[in-house]
């Protein structure tokens, strides 16, 4: 008879780091010499030793490994220029970085190809955290959790002071269990950029002087209020449909670190979206908030 249950936490290993030990325990099968592995393969002192003793050796820099020697990468992923680094040095090399970690790279590099900059939300130092923001070292920013919520309520205040028709509104703002939310207006139209190519030709004097009229009267009504956008450019500027101008993004404004759409530990812009088909999305998915 069972008189006291302890639930134990954390109760496995996730998928990915799951495959990753299966492949380093595949790896000890088919090679005799010893096997280097970037990173612990994970968090746990007892599967680290039992491979220890089978001769793998956990590496945290390519100067570890000897030349030619066989490797594997852990499941956390790697900075792509550390993955050069040991792949100009190791004889075989088998990455065995979970598909998450793969997706969440690959969104990062797509984000920064496009001018963007990306918050990333976890801890300093961590293996997945030091990998992933290795990808794109200039424009992805790691910030921790104490400092998100902070810095939402700081964005949710500056939104509230600005009022004014030719910035987009802030209806409501959320913080709780579910994550952080902005609801805000959604305008119909289209960004500028996307304007001009479809107009395929310069804006007449008259319609470039009524844009830039607008655009500055927003931006003096924002500095009256000691708000300055840090970010503005063309997919930042909405034409509507009834042909005024929308600026998005004034959150990015007092923060040296522009914080836009999240989702998970992931951070950067998205296409702009109404806040009701972005709760739809991202409701009850592990979504930090949305801008």
């Amino acid at each position: 008879m069972v008189n006291n249950l302890y639930i134990v936490t954390p109760r496995g290993f996730c998928a990915g780091v799951e495959m990753a030990i299966k492949a380093l325990t595949w790896m000890l099968k088919i090679y005799d010499e010893t096997i280097y592995c970037y990173h612990e393969i994970v968090h746990n002192d007892w599967i680290v030793q039992k491979f220890k003793n089978k001769n793998v050796k956990f590496i945290e820099s390519p100067e570890d490994l000897p030349s030619g020697s066989v490797l594997m990468l852990s499941a956390h992923g790697t900075a792509p220029k550390i993955e050069k680094s040991f792949n100009d040095i190791s004889a075989i090399q088998v990455n065995a970085v979970c598909p998450l970690v793969t997706k969440v790279h690959h969104e990062a590099k797509k984000f920064t190809e496009s001018g963007k900059q990306i918050i990333y939300v976890g801890h300093k130092n961590h293996d997945e955290a030091t990998g992933a923001l290795g990808v794109a070292p200039n424009s992805m920013h790691l910030v921790e959790n104490k400092e998100i919520k902070a810095r939402f309520l700081n964005e949710a205040k500056t939104m509230s002071k600005l009022q004014h028709p030719n910035i987009v509104s802030l209806y409501d703002y959320y913080s709780g269990d579910e994550g952080l939310f902005l609801f805000m207006e959604y305008v119909e139209g289209k960004e500028l950029h996307e304007y001009l190519m479809d107009l395929g030709k310069p804006l007449d004097e008259d319609l470039s002087r009524a844009f830039m009229h607008q655009i500055l009267m927003a931006f003096q009504h924002a500095h009256k209020k000691g708000v300055v956008h840090r970010d503005i450019k063309p997919s930042n500027i909405i034409i509507s449909n009834d042909g005024e101008i929308i600026i998005l993004d004034f959150v990015s404004s007092t923060t040296s670190i522009p914080i836009y759409t999240s989702s998970s530990s992931f951070h950067s812009i998205f296409k702009y979206i109404s806040p009701l088909y972005a709760y739809n999305i991202f409701h009850f998915s592990g979504v930090l908030g949305f801008w």
